[in-house]
């Protein structure tokens, strides 16, 4: 029997490689140790000693602090970290990685590696795996649900961070104790702050379905208001990270405002050259015929309002809103009492807010007028209209603050319950018009957040699912269609109903090193960015004038790109530096809205500006239409929440080629197979529905879902499915193809089982819950991933290992028997597969258990499956006895999920390794990634449904492929 050491015995292990500066081999045994048992304080406390930077190793002490508050050698290295930061100037704070990188300053110049005084040996202690981030607590505590990433199992103890806190600040002298308790305690809901004016009658509040008449109201003050200096932000062009800067650094404008607020703008400066391209295109682009229309004033940010068809910005000089017109360069004018400093358009394209320093106005599009002043207690550094009524804005300064959220009808304001973001934020509307995305700035890593919000309420915080791995560059935009998002350094994410792919990579921007602004024009199927190239080294071009800007079209399914042109200069000969991108509402016209010198604190840009200018370029998209998408078999509609129906369409159904991928238009959340029905059950969150396809003959029925669904499970007989949702499930009858009934759930719906003793049990982050199915009467829940023996007895992995469920008394569900999976050591974790026989259990760690009512035998070690660490798909097949598994592991000695093992069921042993079916993509192939695998009946045909590899960049990337066992 092998003795496999305990996570404290490998900790002291690689402590024992740091001591006899093996720190290569402590590294690498390290870096396994986080992937098998994630980041825990000891972990961190050792990697301070595998690199020389100063900011790294604090960035490991807070992280390890926030872990365990009570861990003596960190916090004494901490203060001393701290105070010998305080002595002199050091570099700026790197980003974190485990790695060890030489130290350098802005300009390159080597930083001396910092001497550390020896710190206490750790007392190692069998620490639980990592959980929540110090964040991710704050929200948890505040009743906000957190979105579980896959790594995390543990929480930390945020009672004890604050006294721990408070201790070390008693402690440590000076700042250090200060920094101390602010990191470490755990913080108070805030108290919300509402401010009431009173207004003359209900204002006129953003809609969608756009509204068809208003009456505009008068503002509600009438007294000047009292103007508190604030700094000029810097043009927003939606892509500065910096704090706004000082009114010094931006230098007003010198030309005057129209002397009518309706009419043409001015005509451009005398003295000034033509419009004309002053360095050659990169990528062989042609020079865009279209004259550059400038402005005469000093943009702060900028919108579009499709409803009216024109451009909505904010300037200085004077301070006003212009209603802009691009096509006959109309405009129209709204003064404003304060500068501007952000804005946001509702999504009916009536309305807008202005952010102020200390105000809001709020603004109706159609008739140009200011409908009313709203109070705010910060400076808005960034501002969302939502559809609810409400209006949510990021504070310009400090960390761990609250969003502020105003109510338009009432000038209420409050606070979030919570206060984990850091100030200065991005913030981007999602299409459905009650959520946003929040970007971090100023941090490394940065963090990308999706919020939902019920009124003033946070409800829900997914946190995307890397730390460094991907960037968005400090600005991003989504898509129309809210299945994108596009970062500004051309890398692109997901945007889904589903958690676990919603802010997922989903590949990058060709020839892209980073855009301005990116729309989809759907009617074309393209994809508009604004943006400059990668083949230039020279970033901006010279540091006197940036190359010219680049307007980029792709395939929005595939991102391939089909045309770049370049953008003409201004009339002084310089080339625009940054700009807003916009579509007209038919997307056929694109509208490029472009800055000089509007990066003023960026080091290409002229040391001493005299000239801030802006100007306005209109294109065409293009003629290409989209081709027709196919068909599905059946097409759902919604008749009811509640009560769902599926109208049939016909389509001819045609046989399967073996071998080749059926694509899919939607991304599987979740999949399982019905034996009887010899179909592949799916469920989707767009469109909201559960899939019956048929891999025989390629069709696919849809039955409409009344939420986005979060988990699926089969009945034994494969005739009835029970979805999960947040607080709700499905039961479905598959073979009548309809929803029978839905029940109500105190929970976000994670796991699901559906039994055969006529309940369905559910958990989830707010507990676990039994339902019977007949009567709607709830019970005990059963917690962890489950799946129900052909005895009829359930188990069930989580982190304490497998256990076995009696359900003898179905509404109090019991253990049947030791919990732990074996006596030896051996791992078990993620899902868990029951042989077809009952007699063995098969775990996401490659375990393999015996079955038994023996409870001396039963999930007692029988063997692994070689060659796999981790196992994503499995499936068994009694009549073939054979066993289908699809791994994945960054483990170069394991295989990849791009290949299959085909495994003899008794004896464990490898028959096969088959290479999974690309995906051709413009005639290049393209690695697919196994995510299910199903075996028919006749236990020698199989389904695989595979996802293309994220960098492909496809939009729809899954697809089935239908193979079969042979014998060569």
């Amino acid at each position: 029997m092998t003795n496999v050491p305990s996570p404290k015995q490998r900790l002291q292990d690689i402590y024992q490689l740091v001591r006899q500066n093996k720190t290569q081999e402590a590294r690498v045994q390290l870096q396994q140790y986080v992937k098998e048992h994630g980041p825990d304080a000891d972990a961190y406390f050792i990697s301070t000693f595998l690199t020389n930077d100063i900011h790294r190793k604090i960035q490991m002490c807070e992280k390890a602090l926030a872990l365990n508050p009570n861990h003596g050698p960190i916090m004494q290295l901490l203060g001393r970290l701290q105070a010998q930061l305080a002595e002199g100037d050091a570099p700026p704070a790197p980003s974190e990685s485990f790695r060890d990188t030489p130290s350098t300053a802005s300009y390159g110049s080597t930083v001396p590696t910092p001497k550390f005084d020896p710190v206490p040996e750790p007392d190692f202690h069998e620490s639980a795996p990592f959980k929540d981030t110090w964040a991710e607590e704050q929200l948890k505590a505040s009743g906000v649900k957190v979105s579980p990433r896959a790594t995390n199992t543990a929480r930390p103890n945020t009672a004890l961070m604050f006294v721990a806190g408070l201790l070390l600040g008693l402690v440590v002298a000076g700042g250090v104790g200060i920094f101390a308790v602010s990191r470490l305690a755990s913080q108070p809901t805030p108290v919300p702050i509402v401010l009431v004016v009173t207004a003359t009658e209900p204002p006129v509040l953003p809609t969608n379905p756009p509204i068809a008449t208003v009456t505009p109201l008068p503002p509600t003050r009438t007294r000047p208001p009292t103007f508190t200096p604030i700094p000029s932000r810097t043009p927003l062009f939606v892509q500065p990270t910096d704090d706004i800067p000082d009114s010094t650094d931006s230098p007003p404008s010198t030309f005057a405002l129209p002397a009518t607020s309706e009419g043409t703008f001015p005509t451009p400066i005398p003295g000034r050259p033509a419009p004309t391209i002053t360095a050659t295109p990169p990528l062989g682009a042609a020079v865009l015929n279209s004259p550059l229309r400038e402005l005469s004033f000093t943009v702060k940010d900028a919108e579009y309002s499709t409803s009216l068809d024109k451009i909505i910005f904010v300037a200085s000089d004077p301070d006003a809103l212009y209603i802009y017109d691009p096509e006959s360069q109309s405009q129209q004018t709204v003064a404003l009492v304060r500068q501007p400093t952000c804005l946001s358009v509702s999504q009916d394209g009536n309305f807008a807010a202005v952010g102020h320093d200390a105000m809001i106005t709020y603004v109706d599009l159609r008739t140009a007028e200011v409908v009313k002043t709203l109070d705010l207690t910060t400076t808005a550094s960034d501002i969302v209209l939502l559809n609810t009524g409400w209006i949510v804005v990021m504070p310009v300064r400090d960390q761990w603050e609250s969003l502020h959220l105003v109510q338009i009808e009432t000038n209420n304001e409050a606070l979030t319950n919570m206060a984990s973001v850091y100030a200065g934020g991005y913030l981007q509307r999602h299409p459905d018009g009650t959520s946003l995305y929040y970007g971090t700035r100023g941090l490394s890593p940065e963090h990308m957040y999706h919020y939902f919000f019920d009124a003033d309420k946070l409800t829900e915080a997914r946190d995307w699912p890397y730390h460094g791995d991907y960037s968005y560059c400090g600005s991003f935009w989504v898509s129309a269609d809210s299945r994108r998002i596009f970062g500004r350094c051309g890398t692109v994410f997901r945007s889904a109903p589903d958690a676990k792919q919603d802010m997922t990579y989903n590949g990058s921007l060709a020839d892209a090193a980073s855009i301005d602004g990116a729309a989809y024009a759907q009617t074309q199927g393209k994809l508009i960015a604004l943006g400059r190239s990668k083949s230039t080294n020279d970033y901006y071009g010279s540091e006197t004038n940036p190359d010219p800007l680049l307007v980029f079209t792709y395939n929005y399914d595939t991102l391939t790109r089909e045309s770049v042109v370049a953008l003409p200069a201004f009339r002084d000969g310089k080339n625009g530096d940054s700009g807003f991108l916009f579509l007209n509402a038919a997307g056929t016209r694109y509208y490029a809205l472009l800055g000089q010198n509007a990066r003023l604190n960026d080091r290409y840009a002229p040391s001493a500006p005299t000239d801030v200018q802006f100007g306005v370029v209109v294109g065409d998209v293009g003629s290409t239409t989209v081709a027709a998408q196919p068909t599905d078999a059946t097409e759902a509609v919604t008749t009811s929440a509640a009560q769902p129906t599926v109208t049939k369409v016909a389509k001819t159904a045609s046989p399967t080629v073996l071998g080749d991928i059926q694509p899919l238009t939607y991304q599987v959340s979740q999949a399982e197979y019905s034996k009887s029905l010899q179909r592949i059950v799916m469920i989707s969150g767009d469109p909201l529905a559960l899939h019956l396809y048929d891999p025989v003959n390629s069709t696919d029925t849809l039955i409409a879902l009344p939420r986005n669904p979060t988990a699926l499970a089969l009945s034994s007989d494969g005739n009835f499915a029970a979805v999960g949702h947040d607080a709700l499930v499905t039961y479905v009858d598959l073979k009548a193809e309809k929803v029978v009934k839905t029940f109500e759930v105190a929970t976000n719906v994670t796991n699901i089982l559906l039994a055969n003793n006529g309940w369905l049990y559910v958990s989830g982050q707010k507990g676990a819950f039994g339902v019977e199915i007949a009567t709607g009467l709830q019970g005990q829940g059963i917690s962890g991933y489950a799946r129900q023996h052909p005895d009829g007895q359930v188990y069930t992995i989580g982190d304490y290992g497998i256990t076995r469920i009696d359900l003898t008394d179905p509404a109090n569900p019991t253990y049947a028997n030791n919990p732990y999976a074996s006596d030896n050591g051996s791992r078990v974790c993620g899902k868990l597969w029951i042989a077809e026989d009952g007699k063995r259990l098969f775990t996401g760690c490659s375990t393999v258990l015996r079955s038994s009512p023996d409870a001396k035998l039963d999930r007692a070690y029988n063997g692994t499956l070689n060659r796999l660490v981790r196992v994503e798909a499995l499936d068994y097949s009694k009549v073939s006895g054979k066993v289908l598994a699809i791994g994945f592991s960054q483990n170069t000695e394991a295989l990849s999920d791009s290949k299959m093992i085909i495994y003899t069921y008794d004896t464990l042993s490898t028959d096969k390794i088959i290479d999974l079916p690309s995906f051709n993509v413009n005639g290049a192939a393209v690695v697919t990634h196994g995510k299910y695998v199903f075996f028919d009946p006749d236990g020698v045909h199989y389904s695989v449904i595979v996802q293309a590899d994220s960098s492909s960049g496809l939009l729809n990337d899954f697809g089935i492929v239908r193979m079969q066992l042979t014998n060569d």
